[in-house]
Formats: C-alpha cells, sequence, structure tokens
C-alpha cells in the first residue's frame, strides 16, 4: 500500500510521466496505471477458485462436522487443525491448507456468529481503567481485610493502587482525585464497570446513567465516562489483569504495616517502581516476546531490584523464547503430520525407557563420561586411549568432539 500510495503522489501530485515513474521504481506501466485508477488497498484476486482434488469427497464430512461444533459453545469447538486430524485417520492424503481454507469458506458464509468487540490499542493520553479488588493485609498487628482502587493507564501500562477501608461513594471520588495526582494529567476516557456508585441505571440498549456526584467529578477535569457491557471483562482486560498481578506481586505474602496511611505511601513507591519498567509493546515491537513476557512476571519486592539479576533473568527468558520458536519453526517446516512431545509421551505403552530418553536429549551421557570407550591392553599402569561416541554438546555452540584423548589408566 506505500508503495502504491508513493506512485499515485508522484503522478497526481508532481506531475511525473508513468513511464519515468517506470524507470524509477522497476514496476510495468500498466502495474503504475492500475494503482492511479484504483485508491484502494491493492489485493491478489483468484481468476478461479482453488482446485480440492483430495478434499472431494471429504467435503460433505467437513462440513457435516464444522455444523456439528455450531451447536457446541465456543470453548468446545474443534479448530480447523483438529478437523484437519480427524480427516487423516480417516483417509484424507492431502495438506493442510485446503482444509484451512474450506473451514474459512464455512464461516465467512456466516454459518458462525461473528461477535464484535472493543479495539485493546489506545493512544497516549487516551484512557484509563478502574475497577477494584478485595486483599487481606496486617495493620496496627490486626489481620484486616481491604478494598483496593485500581488504576491504569492504557497505553504506558503504568498503574496506581490505592487502599481504602471500604467502596463507598467519598472514597470512588477520593480515589479518583488521587490518581489524577499521581498520574500529573488527565485521560480523555475512563473505563469502568458498572457499580451503583458510578452507573445508577443501564437499560436493555445500554445506555447509561450516571450517578450526578460522580458525572460532577467528570466533568469538572473534563473526561468522558466509558461504562463497559456486563459480565464482560475482556472490555477491560488490562484492569482485570493487573488485579492478579499486583496480589501476586505486592499483597503475597500478607502486608505488615502501622496504619492504612503507611500502607498507601508504599504502594504510592512501588507504583513508581512499576510504572518505570520497560514498556512490553516496545519489546514485542523488537522481537524480544521472551523479554517482554519477564518483564511483566518480574516480582516486585521492597527493596530496589538488582541490575544485573534482572538483565539476567530478561536475557535467560529471550534465549529459552528463541529456543522454543525455533522448535516450533522446525516442526511446521518438517510437516509431520502427527508428533509427540517428551511432556505428553506415554512410556507405560511403549518399551522405551524414560531415564534413557531424558539422557540423550540432555546430552548427560556425555557429561557422566559414559561416552568413553577404551582402547588398548589391561592392566594395571598401560596407557590406553579413550575413544569419545556421539558429540559433545554446548549451550552455545555444537561442534565435534576430539577424535582421541590419550590418558593412563588408574590402579
Amino acid at each position: 500500500m506505500e508503495s502504491a500510495a508513493k506512485i499515485r503522489r508522484l503522478v497526481l501530485r508532481d506531475g511525473r510521466s508513468i513511464r519515468s515513474v517506470s524507470r524509477d521504481t522497476g514496476l510495468s506501466c500498466n502495474t503504475i496505471k492500475k494503482y492511479l485508477n484504483d485508491a484502494t488497498l491493492p489485493r491478489y484476486q483468484r481468476s478461479q477458485p482453488p482446485v480440492r482434488h483430495k478434499l472431494q469427497g471429504f467435503e460433505d464430512r467437513l462440513r457435516s462436522l464444522f455444523e456439528q461444533d455450531q451447536k457446541r459453545v465456543r470453548r468446545e469447538r474443534r479448530t480447523a487443525v483438529k478437523l484437519y486430524e480427524l480427516l487423516v485417520e480417516e483417509g484424507y492424503t492431502g495438506s493442510y491448507s485446503p482444509v484451512c481454507r474450506f473451514v474459512k469458506a464455512l464461516k465467512a458464509d456466516g454459518s458462525e456468529l461473528l461477535h464484535a468487540y472493543i479495539p485493546l490499542h489506545f493512544k497516549a493520553g487516551d484512557a484509563v481503567q478502574f475497577d477494584w479488588s478485595e486483599e487481606h493485609v496486617v495493620l496496627g498487628g490486626v489481620e484486616q481485610k481491604i478494598k483496593v482502587a485500581h488504576f491504569r493507564l492504557c497505553h504506558s501500562r503504568k498503574p496506581f493502587i490505592v487502599a481504602y477501608p471500604g467502596e463507598s461513594q467519598e472514597m470512588v471520588l477520593g480515589a479518583f482525585v488521587r490518581a489524577l495526582s499521581f498520574y500529573g494529567g488527565v485521560p480523555r476516557r475512563v473505563i469502568i464497570d458498572n457499580p451503583k456508585t458510578m452507573v445508577t441505571y443501564v437499560s436493555r440498549s445500554k445506555d447509561r446513567i450516571y450517578h450526578p456526584r460522580f458525572l460532577a467529578l467528570m466533568n469538572h477535569y473534563v473526561m468522558e465516562p466509558v461504562a463497559c457491557t456486563p459480565a464482560s471483562g475482556w472490555e477491560r482486560g488490562q484492569i482485570e489483569n493487573q488485579v492478579q498481578h499486583i496480589r501476586q506481586w505486592l499483597f503475597t505474602p500478607k502486608l505488615d504495616f502501622e496504619d492504612l496511611d503507611a500502607l498507601n505511601a508504599w504502594l504510592s513507591l512501588r507504583c513508581n517502581e512499576l510504572g518505570s519498567r520497560s514498556h512490553p509493546e516496545g519489546l514485542k515491537a523488537l522481537r524480544l516476546h521472551g523479554m517482554a513476557g519477564c518483564a511483566q512476571d518480574l516480582p516486585a519486592s521492597r527493596t530496589p531490584p538488582n541490575l544485573t539479576t534482572t538483565l539476567k533473568q530478561l536475557i535467560e527468558a529471550e534465549t529459552v523464547e528463541r529456543r522454543v520458536r525455533s522448535i516450533e519453526y522446525q516442526m511446521r517446516v518438517a510437516k509431520f503430520p502427527h508428533h509427540k512431545d517428551f511432556a505428553t509421551f506415554d512410556y507405560g505403552i511403549s518399551a522405551v525407557k524414560k531415564p534413557g530418553i531424558e539422557q540423550l536429549c540432555t546430552g548427560q551421557f556425555t557429561k557422566d563420561a559414559h561416552n568413553l570407550i577404551p582402547v588398548g591392553g589391561a592392566g594395571t599402569g598401560k596407557p590406553i586411549l579413550l575413544s569419545p561416541w556421539g558429540r559433545r554438546l554446548s549451550i552455545r555452540e555444537k561442534r565435534p568432539a576430539s577424535t582421541m584423548l590419550s590418558i593412563s589408566s588408574m590402579p
């Protein structure tokens, strides 16, 4: 699409000829004329439908399986991969791609009800999400149950939490004032649930009547309240995940403070620490998926994190993630119709011994020197040669072991 837009600018805006643009870009004149006549996104269009020679005879069976799945709940429906494996067991010898295209065509025909979701990509300063959670702490030597107000900026993922003894409306309004003061700015929208302290009525058409006091707070800060659909947690996925992560990072084990003010002061420091972490989307943009996942799972503590330890954990996570992705890629390239991993393999129905397989996979037999074959005469004090069988395994590289090691036998 960028090439098409560039060509349209060169011809329609700069006034260049089609032939000169063709010489500079290397595209044919017919292609340039097509881009000039049609401003839509260029898409490949088949001149004729794909031929499914091997799938013929299985189309009715595949359509029947698909219709059966539509009567089940969504979590019990089979994917195209599962349907392909069923057809293979019944004698199908073709590849997976025709099955995938056929299932995709069935879904496009309206056989499956499509659902619309709120996009979870936000611009800077666009929205903040809010929710409550219930936690258990020790205040002044007494175990108590408290309510924690959670805020999360949707773009930067910076969190803010503050604890209260309850969820009354005064505490809701006070939590918003503290959060906006902590962030030092006001977002355009506030994505909330439907509690009675903020939303007094939800109609069948999903229209909302907000509480007058809460609406006065929104008007004061010039923010737009957005109430989610009831029982639709995915519309506030970031704050739902934050509740679980904060409970694991900060409230496990139980916190012990003198009073609620000391607890809130410590929570504010931890929020600054969590907000200074690397943006997970930035790491994913650099294709550092392992580091992105590890950055979200790093536990928060009362002491500042050790930089060396943190970098080591991030590097190890990225190394493991790349190994996993490499294995998955090799399995896709090999195009094995069926494969099993060692974690799910049933050794009880096979003559293969699990300890031997584990030593072979991990290379433990080379570390224990069980792959050395002695060559030479027997007797105390006589020199012998040890010939290693196999290859030496290394974390960073693979290289053949030395073909012969000369040592003396021990008496």
